[in-house]
């Protein structure tokens, strides 16, 4: 009898355990996916047209994976040269996803 008491106890804290643990794996899944969603709409709201460096912007791209200054120029029929003059500063080689860059507006 006491064995069976034993078992029947152990098989009620596999059974706890494993509530718990998906319990917090649900929470993790939760605030993981709140985090991104802020995270997006923060880096989702374009900037106005600003003058930033000597530079009138008037339009704004967000960066995607994989985008450099030669692939955005000419996703916007734009010189590399006027992209440059635009976004000084930038690093053609590690733009990240969602870095706002000019890809309209008058250099001075």
């Amino acid at each position: 009898m006491a064995k069976y008491f034993f078992s029947s106890s152990s098989s009620n804290n596999n059974r706890a355990a494993h509530h718990c643990a998906i319990v917090a794996a649900k929470l993790l899944l939760f605030f993981t996916f709140l985090l991104l969603s802020i995270s997006t709409a923060e880096s989702s709201r374009q900037p106005a047209a600003a003058k930033c460096g000597g530079v009138t912007c008037q339009k704004f791209y967000a960066a995607q994976s994989g985008d450099n200054c030669a692939g955005v120029a000419a996703k916007n029929h734009m010189s590399e040269d006027l992209f440059k003059a635009l976004n000084p500063g930038v690093n053609c080689y590690n733009i990240f996803v969602y870095q706002w860059l000019c890809v309209k507006g008058i250099p001075v």
